[in-house]
């Protein structure tokens, strides 16, 4: 597997390419969120086609970037470029099938959002394999572990919100306090000074 045809070329390159999956994973995270939030909504329902068709391109134009090198070496960048539309237009494909709604009537809301971010998981994945590129396969593979987290995360979000709650009060409490024992603190020497002359 190779890297993409910049982080060859420039010292710095590599960090362009983070910056580049690192928009992949928080898009994928975007869309899950919206959808699962929006999926009946009638005005913001139709938007979350859009919203996934948009990745749609960030997703084709980082595998051909990240695959050009070796396929121009190897002189298959035709190839390359046709694998990877097959590969992006089947995907469009699944996701309207899961938006359909026929699959809608079968899925409930919160679902929808997982399984299209398990479609992107996986297509993503085989994008990295057909590329021959090893960064691809292991977006693929921080996307899983992002759909993995979800289901933690969902479970965990109400215990979090408690604890920064109880936070914010014993914060509150402390500034409390010290507001109304400041100026007895500061009067304690006056008094001990009147005390004693």
């Amino acid at each position: 597997m190779t890297d993409s045809p910049e982080t060859a070329e420039a010292p710095h390159g590599w960090l362009r390419a983070l910056a580049l999956y690192i928009v992949m994973v928080g898009a994928a995270m975007i869309a899950t969120a919206w959808t699962s939030a929006r999926v009946q909504d009638p005005i913001n329902g139709p938007r979350i086609l859009w919203l996934w068709l948009a990745l749609v391109p960030l997703y084709f134009g980082a595998c051909v970037w990240n695959g050009w090198a070796g396929a121009r070496e190897r002189g298959t960048v035709l190839r390359l470029l046709a694998t990877q539309a097959l590969h992006w237009f089947a995907f469009v494909a699944a996701m309207l099938m899961v938006l359909s709604q026929t699959m809608r009537a079968v899925l409930s809301d919160n679902s929808v959002g997982m399984v299209l971010l398990m479609l992107l998981t996986l297509g993503t994945f085989v994008a990295g394999v057909h590329a021959w590129s090893l960064p691809i396969c292991l977006t693929g593979i921080a996307l899983a572990v992002l759909a993995m987290s979800v289901g933690w995360i969902e479970e965990t979000v109400l215990a979090l919100l408690l604890a920064a709650a109880g936070a914010l009060a014993v914060l509150g409490l402390m500034v409390l306090l010290r507001r109304h024992f400041a100026p007895l603190a500061a009067a304690a020497p006056l008094v001990a000074a009147a005390r004693d002359g």
